[in-house]
């Protein structure tokens, strides 16, 4: 027999899921906020764009990255087979947060040598 849960605990389910994106968004954003300031610092004026192309996808993953721990369970979800195991719901914004992060720190270190 499925126990359904109460209204206290969905509500602490719903606030450590919240605690799980705070802490995951304080962590991304150490990494790439000197990523991105090293990069527009020592950019050359004609890749200039890659400094809010970068920024944007940054800021687009960390949204999708945030929905992505709600899509699974939310109700009437017509992507819930699609996202069974919960980490899936969230690959698409941390891969859309990862790789800004990793191309602006290895750029910087290349424009920097």
């Amino acid at each position: 027999m499925k126990q359904s849960l109460n209204s206290e605990d969905w509500e602490l389910k719903r606030w450590q899921k919240f605690q799980k994106i705070l802490t995951n968004n304080t962590e991304q954003g150490l990494l790439f906020i000197p990523s991105i300031i090293s990069l527009a610092l020592l950019v050359p004026a004609e890749n200039w764009a890659l400094v809010p192309t970068f920024l944007t996808s940054y800021v687009l993953g960390r949204f999708l990255f945030g929905v992505g721990y709600f899509l699974p369970t939310f109700p009437g979800n017509m992507f819930a087979p699609l996202f069974t195991l919960e980490g899936w719901g969230r690959s698409p914004g941390m891969n859309l947060t990862l790789y800004p992060t990793f191309f602006a720190l290895n750029l910087s270190l290349y424009f920097l040598y």
